[in-house]
């Protein structure tokens, strides 16, 4: 399955209080492979209703794994998104 970030970038920016997106896949191993999407949004953006809207709008495997909330997405020289300079995600372990 292919993973198409730009319209998973593309999508979120339509979510009222979205301003920008930029989404990245992270490899931790063979094994654990995560979509991470980093947003600039409202301060009281819920996650919770972004993630619905985007089951609507996205096939389940282009759901991200994890929402960044971010000031502004760091650009290179060319004015870019600098998807290096981005921070590393905050992931939390989930209870078994």
């Amino acid at each position: 399955m292919r993973i198409e970030l730009g319209e998973i970038e593309s999508t979120i920016r339509e979510y009222p209080g979205v301003s920008d997106s930029v989404a990245v896949v992270k490899k931790y191993s063979e094994n654990i492979i995560l979509i991470i999407a980093y947003l600039v949004c409202k301060p009281d953006l819920e996650v919770a209703g972004l993630k619905r809207y985007l089951k609507k709008h996205l096939p389940a495997y282009m759901i991200p794994n994890c929402f960044e909330k971010i000031g502004e997405i760091p650009l290179t020289p060319n004015g870019k998104a600098d998807r290096k300079a981005l921070p590393a995600p905050l992931l939390q372990a989930r209870p078994s």
